[in-house]
């Protein structure tokens, strides 16, 4: 399975990376657009340790892309939840999470009825606002879309 992460923007990226030291770096990749960095990821899910360790290498390299790199935002897939571990780690690194949708409204819907989690999350820095964050409408996918707008400083 491909867990492949894509950045599309409408300005130009003036700098670009991913986490080399991965199995599979396109899987955590970052973009400077504008003053902003963004890094998005998509680790594998945690089925088993070797996966649940793979999906916490993941994480702690968008964790690095994001430290010290201001403004950012971590956005993705990143198949924990809220109360994860690896989530603790993230907060504890300064990045702040958005509640889109409420503090756990489920971001993935499982193959059962009335069952999901919130897996999909974007973190900001310190120095960005979040204005809102929802939760958008199903687009054919089994996980729905976060809409985030955020508010920060101006670009140099």
């Amino acid at each position: 399975t491909s867990f492949t992460t894509l950045i599309a923007a409408r300005e130009p990226c003036s700098a670009t990376g991913q986490a080399d030291n991965l199995a599979r770096p396109t899987d955590a990749v970052w973009a400077d657009i504008d003053g902003l960095r963004v890094i998005a990821a998509h680790p594998p899910p945690p089925i088993n340790n070797e996966f649940t360790a793979e999906r916490d290498a993941f994480i702690r390299a968008g964790i690095s892309a994001a430290t010290g790199a201001v403004p950012a935002i971590f956005v993705g897939d990143f198949n924990a939840a809220p109360w994860s571990p690896i989530a603790d780690e993230i907060r504890r690194a300064g990045l702040r999470r958005a509640h889109c949708g409420g503090a756990i409204a489920p971001t993935w819907r499982s193959r059962h009825v009335l069952f999901g989690l919130a897996i999909d999350h974007v973190y900001v820095s310190p120095d960005l606002s979040v204005r809102s964050c929802s939760i958008g409408a199903a687009i054919g996918s089994d996980h729905w879309p976060l809409i985030l707008e955020f508010v920060g400083p101006a670009p140099d």
